[in-house]
């Protein structure tokens, strides 16, 4: 997938273990751990939220990876 300067997405994991609209391919049923991976020509901020069957949101983003900068 590929974002214009600007613009945010949200992906469901249903979006990403089926594929969705915009996305080149797809994870698969769920049943193991994936990693998504992204690359950018910027700084970008990417956050990994789960959002409770109770309308809750949790912050499962770790801490930005610095080795190399």
């Amino acid at each position: 997938m590929t974002l214009p300067a600007g613009i945010a997405r949200t992906l469901s994991a249903t979006d990403l273990e089926s594929g969705a609209e915009g996305l080149d391919g797809a994870l698969g049923d769920g049943k193991d751990k994936w990693r998504l991976t992204m690359r950018s020509e910027a700084p970008v901020a990417a956050m990994s939220l789960l959002r409770s069957p109770t309308g809750h949101h949790s912050n499962l983003s770790t801490a930005p990876d610095r080795a190399g900068q």
